[in-house]
């Protein structure tokens, strides 16, 4: 017994029949036509009647598709008579094309093998994909410039990158962009902090805004006079917002209830990476070139030598809830716990001395991006550290 669904939009196109079939998991049925326009090009049965595959982003009605196969990821993959290749994945599309390396923009065949790989057949070669341990974000998905100076990733999900001329928004692989002038009040996303209520702090330009449902709101100066460029951010454990500024003169602000409360100048205290303590106050690890962390609480500041040599300055800085410090340097990575300072370099495991920055993942794996390479950690491995 035969079943015929007729595909209308191809009535008047008989010489552009159906050039490629592929069952996802769902038991769903992708075709890719050869003709274009409304209702042809890539598309699904649906109830029995063919649909084109549209989403805000991307129109496979524009497609002259040709092959297709899935992946064992669940990814579709489409090879089209001059637009390349793409993969969908959801919602998500991604594309590949001559510009991106790819050895023609006129795909004809498509194999995917039991390891993985998929192999695409041109009208200029054969090429390879494989899904790299690494995924990139530029500007072919959507940055607004390759300029990041920094990342933060929100409660929600969200990716937020730190740009020039622009706040770029990542979420499941997509990227929007807020402009400079479109949006954005000011050139130069410098520094993000995501504090306990979800507000999204922002340093732009020479201003600090908290950043919630779409708006900027920025934040009184004292004197009427900008902050300066933010450096960094801290929230400490009574909900105090502290900024290092570098404007007309470079200083340590804490912020209460939306409101700049005090000010420290270099004269009182240094200039560097903040951190909150557990109990209070927040950890600065100087950029001045000392090795020396600074514990700053109730006005009063306590140094802590790290055994860094003396003209290196914090790479980055993390306190634990136990009360432990971490800091990196260009010669090792330095615990601080109870006020004795240990060192972690290559002598004791590390590949490389210089540690750039860290960060501990959900399963508390650490990982370490080191002058060669990244480098993961167990959490049971730091712990026979500190023992």
């Amino acid at each position: 017994v035969s079943e015929v669904y007729p595909i209308e939009e191809l009535k008047t196109n008989s010489g552009d029949g159906v050039n490629a079939l592929a069952l996802d998991s769902n038991g769903s049925l992708w075709i890719g036509l050869l003709a274009q326009g409304p209702g042809k090009g890539l598309g699904r049965l649906e109830k029995g009647v063919f649909k084109s595959f549209v989403t805000p982003g991307f129109d496979g009605s524009k497609l002259a598709a040709f092959a297709l196969t899935f992946d064992r990821d669940g990814s579709l993959w489409v090879g089209t008579l001059g637009n390349g290749l793409f993969r969908i994945h959801g919602n998500v599309v991604e594309h590949y094309g001559q510009a991106e390396g790819l050895s023609s923009d006129y795909v004809n065949d498509l194999f995917a093998d039991r390891e993985g790989i998929l192999w695409v057949t041109t009208t200029k070669g054969l090429d390879s994909f494989r899904d790299p341990r690494v995924t990139t974000f530029s500007t072919s998905e959507g940055l607004g410039k390759e300029e990041a100076v920094g990342v933060l990733a929100s409660k929600d999900g969200t990716v937020w990158v730190a740009n020039s001329g622009s706040l770029d928004k990542i979420k499941n692989g997509s990227v929007t962009s807020i402009r400079s002038g479109h949006g954005l009040p000011g050139d130069q996303v410098s520094y993000m902090l995501e504090d306990r209520s979800g507000n999204l702090w922002m340093g732009i330009y020479d201003g600090l805004y908290v950043f919630r449902d779409g708006r900027f709101r920025r934040i009184a100066e004292p004197d009427h006079q900008p902050l300066g460029l933010i450096l960094g951010m801290a929230e400490d454990v009574v909900g105090n917002i502290w900024a290092v500024c570098s404007g007309v003169s470079r200083k340590l602000i804490r912020i209460r209830d939306f409101q700049v409360r005090e000010q420290f100048p270099t004269s009182q205290v240094p200039m560097g990476l903040i951190s909150p303590d557990p109990h209070g106050g927040i950890w600065i690890g100087p950029r001045i070139r000392n090795g020396t962390l600074v514990l700053f609480r109730d006005d009063v500041q306590k140094e802590f030598p790290t055994g860094s040599a003396a003209n290196l300055r914090t790479n980055h800085l993390i306190v634990e809830a136990d009360g432990s410090v971490m800091a990196s340097f260009d010669d090792g990575l330095v615990g601080l716990r109870q006020g004795k300072a240990q060192r972690m370099t290559t002598k004791n495991g590390l590949p490389c001395n210089a540690v750039y920055s860290f960060i501990a993942d959900k399963r508390k794996n650490w990982w370490l991006l080191t002058e060669c390479g990244i480098v993961e950690l167990q959490d049971s491995e730091l712990q026979r550290w500190w023992a």
